[in-house]
């Protein structure tokens, strides 16, 4: 079988939107546009330095 790196699909329009929240009324926008959703799925990301940095993706 043959592979080709470009044979994956291009279509960008359902492209997960980065978010990052900076601040609790952030937090509280973004809390309340997902109030009444069937379900949520949060990933986070850390960033190593001297303190850890929480990035949530949204």
């Amino acid at each position: 079988m043959k592979r080709h790196a470009d044979t994956a699909p291009q279509d960008r329009s359902h492209a997960a939107q980065v978010n990052i929240i900076t601040d609790n009324a952030a937090l509280r926008k973004l809390a309340d546009q997902f109030q009444n959703a069937p379900f949520l799925g949060v990933d986070t990301e850390f960033m190593r330095g001297k303190a850890p940095i929480f990035h949530s993706c949204a």
